[in-house]
């Protein structure tokens, strides 16, 4: 795709954001599309970025992934990037799902609306092009229509039994050229682009989105939230809305929409991402006040493949909502700390540890572990409520005839809530204990309450290191604006070990494989949140050298 990254340093420079910072494509689509994605580059030139900052020895393996993305993207199409698209591409491509049912009838089946929008370099070319490849289906007995609308030329095809999908293209000012399944997805386009506030760059919430967002991109994403449901329900993934939430406390059914803003890093790619109120509804505000100095950092295992640090606990479902809302519901369970607590020391646990953790706080998950379900740990500051909370624990712990007793790791005092079991050995009997949980204070006036002795083992050992440093992720918070509300971590290829695999999964990460094997981690940071408007950013570290 293109002449490799030395052949047209200019591509680095979208590394300072595109020339032009908001689509044009924007005016065809209706406001109430599903989903869009716009690109503000030219693939191309995101290509050559992605070469240019691997290591020479990954480049040959990237070339392959990119070749082979090509020809999925354009299966079915007999066209090629380099000879038929590059000559006439300009900077901006968009690709929106304008509808979940063309009908909006359910009886018949659904048809999803797509719609591709280029802008061209080069209109002649463009047009040049297109006519190419409506005599090449002509020529291989394809029957062709010819419809005017709005005074432009739309060429489609009728719905076939079999063979490739229908399309339908219309050129439009020689700027841009329109491309989409279906020529109801067309008709509403241009419907759109000349009627007042239909489309979606009139749309307020579009501009609220943006003027809260950074102006250094290369792309955009648009997501009507109800719309997105509906259309991924059509397509067989788990309905979003209807899935529950991994962490307490969910905003899912507050907001309606979302804007994302893609820039590109020499380490990896970063999003900006703001989700809107629904109308009549309020966000309950939360600031961002996480503290910048915290050496207690130091205490965090770097063997957690998750770790969520922040500033009262009980804002922690709202504040990573939106990771959580485009998690596949399979994801949710092994995740799902809430539920592995309640299962352990019964119904409450979580909401006592939320109560107490007011203050600053780290969470730990390892979904990869093999004694059980789900490891888990809570770093909080010592306080009254922290107390009354590890108070309610032993409560419920021996209301489900959990255990307290004392014992010592590395000479340290701890607490353990266990049940003790008689499990057959051979001829005789043997007494086993299965732990709940842990806790124990560290220096500092700090608290740890940690779901097995081997993860509280890997705190104390931290702590007892002459010079702890803080987990190696925690450098990238400098790519974040500040302040911050919560910090949410993941090391991708050991956090991917433990989750569940599904046919639905498999396929998305197969179209997605060639940016997956890179990713080395995803870090996501909460800014908190208005009465209207929530607002966060992720970062994924790209595996360049």
């Amino acid at each position: 795709m293109g002449r490799g990254w030395w052949g047209d340093r200019r591509s680095l420079a979208l590394l300072q954001g595109s020339r032009q910072p908001t689509p044009e494509t924007l005016q065809f689509v209706p406001k109430q599309s599903p989903l869009v994605v716009s690109l503000l580059a030219r693939p191309d030139r995101l290509a050559e970025v992605w070469l240019g900052l691997a290591q020479p020895k990954q480049r040959p393996q990237i070339k392959q992934e990119l070749a082979w993305l090509e020809e999925v993207l354009l299966a079915g199409t007999g066209l090629s990037y380099q000879q038929d698209l590059q000559p006439w591409l300009g900077e901006e491509t968009t690709l929106a799902v304008v509808t979940g049912d063309l009908d909006q009838d359910p009886e018949n089946g659904r048809s999803p609306g797509y719609l591709v929008i280029f802008t061209c370099e080069d209109g002649q070319a463009a047009r040049k092009s297109l006519e190419l490849f409506w005599q090449n289906r002509a020529i291989a007995g394809t029957p062709l229509i010819f419809k005017d609308a709005a005074g432009n030329r739309l060429i489609y095809t009728s719905q076939p039994q079999a063979g490739p999908s229908p399309l339908a293209t219309t050129l439009v000012a020689n700027q841009f050229l329109l491309v989409a399944n279906h020529p109801e997805v067309l008709y509403q386009a241009l419907g759109a682009a000349q009627a007042v506030d239909t489309n979606l760059a009139l749309d307020s919430r579009y501009k609220t989105a943006l003027k809260g967002l950074p102006s250094r991109r290369v792309g955009l994403v648009a997501m009507h939230l109800p719309g997105l449901q509906d259309w991924l329900q059509g397509v067989g993934a788990p309905a979003l809305g209807k899935a529950i939430s991994s962490l307490p406390n969910s905003s899912a059914s507050l907001v309606d929409w979302g804007l994302i803003s893609f820039a590109l890093d020499r380490q990896g790619l970063l999003a900006d991402l703001a989700r809107s109120a629904r109308p009549g509804r309020s966000l309950p505000p939360y600031p961002a006040d996480l503290g910048t100095d915290l050496p207690w950092l130091t205490a965090l295992p770097e063997a957690l493949p998750l770790v969520a640090v922040g500033h009262d606990l009980a804002r922690l479902g709202p504040s990573l909502q939106p990771l959580v809302d485009l998690m596949p519901a399979v994801w949710r369970s092994p995740l799902s700390l809430a539920q592995e607590l309640d299962r352990r020391f019964g119904d409450g646990a979580m909401a006592a540890i939320q109560a107490g953790a007011t203050q600053d706080y780290a969470l730990g998950l390892n979904p990869t572990a093999t004694a059980n379900p789900l490891d888990w740990m809570v770093l909080s500051h010592a306080s009254p409520e922290w107390g009354q909370a590890l108070e309610t624990l032993n409560q419920l712990g021996q209301a489900q005839g959990l255990g307290a007793s004392s014992l010592a790791i590395q000479q340290q005092p701890v607490r353990a809530w266990s049940r003790l079991r008689v499990e057959p050995l051979e001829q005789n009997l043997e007494v086993t204990a299965a732990v709940a949980g842990l806790e124990t204070n560290l220096a500092d006036q700090l608290q740890v309450l940690a779901g097995s002795a081997q993860t509280l083992n890997q705190v104390l050992s931290r702590q007892a290191e002459s010079a702890p440093a803080p987990p190696a992720w925690w450098a990238e918070r400098d790519r974040f604006a500040s302040p911050v509300a919560a910090y949410l971590h993941g090391d991708w290829p050991r956090l991917q070990e433990g989750l569940p695999r599904s046919p639905r999964l498999e396929l998305v990460k197969t179209l997605a494989d060639p940016l997956l094997r890179h990713i080395q981690g995803i870090t996501l940071a909460s800014y908190g949140q208005s009465d209207r408007l929530q607002r966060s950013a992720l970062f994924l570290h790209l595996r360049n050298r």
